[in-house]
Order: C-alpha cells, then sequence, then structure tokens
C-alpha cells in the first residue's frame, strides 16, 4: 500500500487544522490583521514588529477607532436590525471593525469541515451572495494559503489550480467595500517579506492566490427582485446572513440558486439564530434537495451546509 498523501489525507487535515486553530482556538493569520488594518486606517503593522507597530497605529488612530466605536453603538442601541439599508460607508467600518476577523475564523472552521467532502476542484468557482466586507473571500484565500503550507509540509500540492471569485450584494458600498478588502490582502500576500512565508509553503501556489484575489469579480444583484445566474459545474456557494433580509420572493431565488448547483458543487449557508431558527433554515434547504431529488434524475449538488451559532456543521 503506498504512503503517497493527499490534500484530503488525514495527517494534512490535522496540520491544517493546527494552523487554523492551534490548541482548538481560531487564529487570526497576520496577512488577514493587515488587511483589516489597511483598510480602516490606510496602514498596517511592520511583519518584523506586528505587535508593536499594532499597538502604535491604534494609539494613533484613537479618534477613527472612537468614531467607528460609536457608530457601532448607535447600531446596536436600535437592537442591531441588520438590513441593506445599514451598510453605509461608516457602518461597513464598524463591521470591519468588530466581525471581520472573527467571521472569519467561523468561515475557516466551515471550509475545514469541507475540505473531506472533495468540494475542492482543480478549476473552481467560489459565489458570495451578500458581501459585507469581502469576508468570506478573505476567509477563503487565507484558508487556501494555510492549506498549501499544509501540503507542502506533506510533500503534497493544494488541490485547487484555478480559482474564480464572484460576489453579489444589492448594495454597492457593500460591493466597493469587499473589492477593496479583498484586493488589499491579495497583495498583502504577493508582497509577503520572506521571513513571513514558511519554507514548505509553494511561492507558486500563494503566487496565485494572491492573483485570485486581485481578479475577484463583484456585482450588483439584489435576490429579493432576481435570481442571479450561477455557473453550475464546481462551484461553491456561500449565503452568510442572508434569511433576515430575504421576502418570500428572494427566499424562492435563493432556493433556484442551490438547485442549480451540480454534483461537483457544494453550498454553505451561515446563518446566527437560535436552534428553532437553524432548524427552520435547514429545513429549508432539505426541502430543496427532496424536491430535486424526487423530480430529476439528474445528479446535483452533493452536499447543502447549515452553520449555526454554536459552530456546528450539519450535512443534509
Amino acid at each position: 500500500m503506498s504512503d503517497e498523501k493527499t490534500a484530503v489525507s488525514p495527517e494534512v487535515l490535522e496540520t491544517l487544522k493546527t494552523i487554523i486553530a492551534p490548541g482548538r482556538r481560531v487564529r487570526i493569520s497576520p496577512f488577514v490583521e493587515a488587511a483589516q488594518f489597511q483598510v480602516l486606517f490606510g496602514t498596517r503593522p511592520d511583519f518584523h514588529f506586528r505587535r508593536k507597530s499594532a499597538r502604535r497605529i491604534l494609539s494613533e488612530k484613537a479618534e477613527k477607532i472612537e468614531s467607528i466605536a460609536a457608530k457601532w453603538a448607535t447600531f446596536t442601541a436600535d437592537s442591531k436590525r441588520f438590513g441593506s439599508e445599514v451598510y453605509t460607508e461608516s457602518f461597513l467600518q464598524s463591521y470591519l471593525a468588530y466581525y471581520f476577523t472573527v467571521n472569519v475564523g467561523k468561515i475557516q472552521l466551515a471550509l475545514l469541515e469541507m475540505a473531506p467532502y472533495g468540494v475542492f476542484s482543480q478549476e473552481m468557482v467560489l459565489v458570495d451572495v451578500g458581501v459585507g466586507c469581502g469576508t468570506t473571500f478573505v476567509a477563503a484565500l487565507d484558508f487556501l494559503s494555510g492549506w498549501s503550507q499544509a501540503c507542502r509540509f506533506h510533500n503534497t500540492r493544494l488541490p485547487v489550480k484555478a480559482l474564480r471569485l464572484l460576489g453579489m450584494d444589492a448594495n454597492p458600498a457593500c460591493l466597493d467595500m469587499g473589492k477593496r478588502v479583498v484586493a488589499v490582502y491579495g497583495d498583502i500576500l504577493a508582497k509577503a517579506p520572506s521571513h513571513m512565508l514558511s519554507k514548505d509553503a509553494g511561492p507558486d501556489e500563494l503566487k496565485n492566490i494572491a492573483g485570485w484575489a486581485l481578479k475577484s469579480e463583484w456585482q450588483m444583484v439584489n435576490l429579493n427582485h432576481q435570481a442571479p445566474e450561477i455557473p453550475a459545474d464546481r462551484t461553491v456557494l456561500f449565503g452568510s446572513n442572508l434569511f433576515n433580509e430575504l421576502q418570500a420572493t428572494g427566499k424562492q431565488n435563493l432556493a433556484c440558486c442551490l438547485k442549480v448547483l451540480g454534483p461537483e458543487s457544494a453550498a454553505l449557508v451561515i446563518e446566527p439564530g437560535d436552534e428553532k431558527k437553524t432548524q427552520k433554515r435547514k429545513s429549508f434547504l432539505e426541502g430543496i434537495f427532496m424536491q430535486r431529488k424526487q423530480n430529476t434524475l439528474k445528479k446535483f449538488c452533493q452536499h447543502f451546509f447549515v452553520f449555526d451559532q454554536r459552530s456546528k456543521m450539519a450535512a443534509v
């Protein structure tokens, strides 16, 4: 029996888990942190003196931080009602400060659980419906960066060779912010100093990952008004915090997006909420799954994933 490992071998995925969440605590990479700083403050920590320079920037930008905090305090005082009308440029900066790094970690843990299912193919598309601050794409790109290092450590290669990023949102401010954050992350990764990169990281793979970020595509789409055209093959569709903003028509349009996904595709739905709400949304997805099963002989999307606030994932 061959001892040759693949990207989804248990040993490789265990190494990746250690990179993402050493000691079972999510670790945010310096590249993600740097992207957040750059967009919020127009500067980022010196990678050679990361902690010291980060504290200096925070001290120098105290007034900006107070403004961000005040905006968030006003929002939380209004019962934290998320909706398309609240996503202004100033609100998105608060969102980037408060939620960005937290949600990057959540998404990466979800991707880690998806990895063994074989949904990461050589050529694939990531579609994010509701882009926010570009969190999903940054989390995915950073995940692939860590996976590349884990693969190299075990003398194998990252399975993804070509990646298209397609972000969709109804709000132009979200599209602009998402595009900026993802582009900044790509630029930081492309220019990362050699001491920041593991000797096991493939330079060509990291260059590719940075290039995918810089070539990301962004479209104005309102699910409440239309069902966008989604690539059917080798696609992973992300939907984060969507249900609270979707009307009945929007939910049906989301269902249309999910129904077109082929056998080598997957969907990841991340929603906050209590157990009752999570079960209701899971039932919605199961209903789509069963409808496809009963009405067609064609193979379709292998897995739907529901990820609730208690960090539990279920494959439907």
